[in-house]
């Protein structure tokens, strides 16, 4: 299935570039919700705090996402401006949420939080960045004409650094995981990282 999917997205890529676009941020999307999903309704059961938090977590990791697909440049959806900026800030906010949660995660093998709790904190959050974003209150990402600027790209090396941090944590309580998570978590991070690379090299939003 993950090489099908690449092989229709890498053939609809080379048709419509804001197609592709938007197939592959509706699939992340549907996988943060599914996630938040299953985290919220097993938890009766399982009782698995650190699930719990990253479930909430990328619920709302979803909803950003879902504000940076829809402000690109092209949708006409939520013209934030005429160019690819404010889509590029939003996508560098979820992108640090992204990599605090997974940062901060594996305090809650051990500790507990509320789960309404979590969903005010990460909702909060999410409102005050967001509108921080469409207030034009958040530095530049991307310029027309000139490209990636430094805050973009200097914010994409953190961004990587906390994420292999993240990794790093992960594996030392890695007792606490499944082992089939822990492998499963600790690659996903490592591409993730390895994607925010290679998002510092482009020109052009297309």
């Amino acid at each position: 299935m993950p090489l099908l999917m690449i092989a229709v997205l890498t053939a609809v890529s080379r048709y419509n570039f804001l197609l592709f676009h938007t197939l592959a941020e509706l699939f992340a999307i549907m996988v943060a919700i599914v996630l938040a999903v299953i985290a919220w309704y097993t938890y009766g059961f399982s009782r698995n705090h650190f699930l719990m938090y990253l479930g909430v977590g990328y619920l709302w990791i979803g909803v950003l996402d879902l504000l940076h697909m829809l402000s690109f440049r092209g949708m006409n959806v939520l013209v934030l401006d005429a160019g690819g900026n404010a889509s590029i800030q939003f996508w560098i906010v979820t992108r640090y949420l992204e990599a605090m949660l997974l940062l901060s995660a594996p305090l809650f093998f051990r500790y507990r939080m509320p789960k309404l709790s979590l969903m005010l904190f990460f909702g909060a959050g999410t409102l005050v960045t967001s509108y921080l974003v469409m207030q034009r209150q958040f530095p530049d990402m991307y310029i027309d004409g000139v490209g990636l600027t430094s805050a973009k790209i200097v914010s994409e090396y953190i961004i990587v650094g906390m994420l292999l941090l993240a990794a790093g944590l992960i594996t030392r309580y890695r007792t606490m995981v499944d082992r089939n998570i822990y492998v499963l978590m600790v690659v996903s991070i490592l591409l993730t990282a390895a994607a925010e690379l290679s998002f510092t090299l482009y020109i052009d939003v297309y």
